[in-house]
């Protein structure tokens, strides 16, 4: 886990599944590096891709505008994004808040949200 106000952000593969987790702060400091991890995998994989946010401590409107980005980015190359985080957790109650809980493929974990993503075909036609 980060120390108080740092960010970090790890790509890993799980089979058919990019998984990105996240750990620490993201605010308006921090989010380069969330959109530097979104940049990386529109670019360089072709998967539907898994944010693990159970290690976000704190999420400000900056980094839900990165978020929202990187779907719609992934979405017009037919991919899907899904987030792994609790209800209660900084970024649940965040996207709860905003009503974006709606817009997101939310799971309460990493594995459910692999496992939704593993199999899904990709978006349109």
């Amino acid at each position: 886990m980060p120390a108080a106000g740092q960010f970090s952000i790890a790509l890993q593969a799980s089979g058919p599944v990019v998984v990105l987790v996240a750990a620490g702060e993201v605010d308006a400091h921090t989010v380069n590096d969330l959109g530097a991890a979104f940049e990386s995998v529109v670019t360089e994989h072709d998967r539907h891709v898994v944010i693990d946010a159970a290690g976000i401590t704190f999420i400000d409107s900056t980094g839900i505008t990165a978020l929202v980005a990187g779907m719609r980015r992934l979405n017009r190359s037919r991919r899907r994004l899904a987030l792994a985080c609790a209800p209660g957790s900084p970024l649940g109650r965040a996207l709860a808040m905003t009503g974006l809980d709606r817009s997101f493929e939310v799971h309460p974990t990493a594995e459910a949200a692999i496992g939704a993503l593993s199999a899904a075909p990709l978006l349109g036609r």
